[in-house]
C-alpha cells in the first residue's frame, strides 16, 4: 500500500523511500519491486531477481549508515543471493575523486532470515569482494594500469596473506613471446610503445577434482590500432580488459574459498595502438600452435591474442576452457545485443608444440545476520 501511495508498482528493481512507520526503528524504508512471482520461474532465476533487488536498494541508501534487508528469502540460496546483491550494491570507487563524496557508502547491513536458513556470510563476503577487485581494476585509468602494473598487481594480490602460496604466477613478456611465436599478441601490440604480455596464474590444489582454464581478453587500452575507432566513447575501451580482470579474479576467489577444483588464468595483455610499426590489414600473422591469420581489420584484435592464449591453455589439456571477453560489436549482430554472448566447444585438436593492490571501498562483509520468526 505504501508503494502505491507514492505511484510505485513491483516492477523489477522499482524503487521508493518512504519513512519508517512509528515503532519501526528506523528513519526510512526502501521499497523494492521483485515482480509477481512466476511458476515458471527458475529458483536460479527467483535467486537472480532477489540479488539484484538487493543491489538497488543498496545504491539508493548511499550515504546511510547501517541497513538492515528484509526480502521474501525462503532458503539459503535465496539468502546468498540476497547477501552478495546487497554488497555489490555498497560498491563505491572513490579513488580518483578530488574531494569525497557527499554520501558514502553503507557500512553495516544485517539481513534478516527465517531461523532454518542458513548463510554463508564468509563465502558471500569472498564473493562479493572478488567482484570488486575485478571492478576496481577496469574502474582504473590506463595512464595507471598499463601492461606491466596489470602483471605487478595480480604478483602482489597473489602474495597477499590469504592467497600465499596458493595462486602461482608467471609472467611472459614480449621478448619471450616472440621467441615463442606468440604471433596474435605480438602483432596486436606492435603498435604501443609497451610490449605485451601472457600472464599465467595457477591454482592447484591437492585435492582437486577438475582443471578449469579461464582465458581473458586484457586489451589495456583499445584505440582499434590503424582501424581507427570513432572519437566518441572512445574513453569506455579502457574496459576491454575487463575479461582478464575477471578471469584472475574468479581464479583468486576460488582460491581464498579453497574449492576443489584446479584454475589455470591466461591473462592476454596487451594495448591496441596506432604508430608506425603497427600490424595493417592485408598482414598475415603466426598463432601459437602455427595457424596462420591475415588481418583484414585491425580492430578485430581480440581473437588474435586471444588465439595464442586458447592454444596455451588447450596444451594442458583441462576438462573445460572458459573464455572470457568483451566483444563489443560480434554479439550484438549475431544474436541481438545480449547481455552475455555465449559458445561452447568440445575439442579433440592435438595439443600445440612446445604497483598497486586491488582496493575497495566498501567493507564487504555482512555484519549481522537477524534470525525473524517465520
Amino acid at each position: 500500500m505504501a508503494a502505491g501511495a507514492v505511484g510505485r508498482t513491483g516492477a523489477a528493481d522499482a524503487s521508493a523511500r518512504v519513512p519508517a512507520p512509528v515503532g519501526c526503528g528506523a528513519a526510512s524504508v526502501v521499497l523494492i519491486g521483485i515482480e509477481r512471482a512466476d511458476a515458471k520461474r527458475s529458483p536460479a532465476d527467483a535467486a537472480d531477481v532477489l540479488r539484484s533487488a538487493a543491489g538497488s536498494a543498496l545504491r539508493a541508501l548511499s550515504g546511510v549508515h547501517s541497513v538492515a534487508v528484509l526480502l521474501p528469502i525462503d532458503d539459503t540460496a535465496d539468502a546468498e543471493a540476497v547477501s552478495i546483491g546487497a554488497l555489490l550494491g555498497a560498491y563505491q570507487d572513490t579513488r580518483h575523486k578530488s574531494e569525497a563524496p557527499s554520501r558514502g557508502p553503507v557500512e553495516w547491513i544485517a539481513l534478516c532470515v527465517q531461523d532454518a536458513v542458513d548463510v554463508d556470510s564468509v563465502g558471500c563476503a569472498t564473493i562479493s569482494r572478488t567482484v570488486a577487485a575485478a571492478r576496481d581494476l577496469v574502474n582504473e585509468p590506463p595512464l595507471d594500469l598499463y601492461l606491466e602494473t596489470f602483471a605487478e598487481t595480480v604478483v602482489r594480490e597473489a602474495e597477499a596473506d590469504d592467497l600465499r602460496g596458493l595462486a602461482i604466477v608467471m609472467v611472459i613478456d614480449d621478448d619471450e613471446l616472440r621467441e615463442r611465436g606468440f604471433g596474435g599478441l605480438i602483432g596486436v601490440g606492435s603498435g604501443s610503445t609497451r610490449g605485451p604480455r601472457l600472464v599465467r596464474v595457477d591454482y592447484a590444489p591437492e585435492w582437486a577434482e577438475r582443471h578449469l582454464a579461464f582465458v581473458g581478453k586484457g586489451i589495456i587500452f583499445d584505440s582499434g590500432g590503424i582501424s581507427l575507432k570513432p572519437p566518441a566513447k572512445m574513453e569506455k575501451m579502457k574496459s576491454d580488459m575487463a575479461g582478464a580482470a575477471a578471469a584472475v579474479e574468479a581464479l583468486f576467489g576460488i582460491a581464498r574459498l579453497g574449492l576443489p577444483v584446479r584454475v589455470t588464468a591466461w591473462l592476454a595483455l596487451a594495448e591496441n595502438m596506432p604508430s608506425g610499426s603497427v600490424v595493417r590489414p592485408a598482414d598475415v600473422l603466426r598463432i601459437y600452435g602455427g595457424t596462420t591469420v591475415e588481418v583484414t581489420n585491425t580492430d578485430a584484435e581480440g581473437r588474435l591474442v586471444l588465439a595464442d592464449s586458447l592454444v596455451a591453455a588447450q596444451g594442458e589439456d583441462p576438462d573445460l576452457i572458459v573464455d572470457i571477453a568483451t566483444l563489443t560489436g560480434a554479439p550484438g549482430r549475431g544474436p541481438g545485443a545480449p547481455d552475455l554472448g555465449c559458445d561452447g566447444h568440445t575439442s579433440t585438436s592435438p595439443a600445440p608444440p612446445s604497483t598497486r593492490t586491488p582496493h575497495t571501498a566498501s567493507p564487504f562483509s555482512v555484519a549481522q545476520v537477524c534470525r525473524c520468526a517465520p
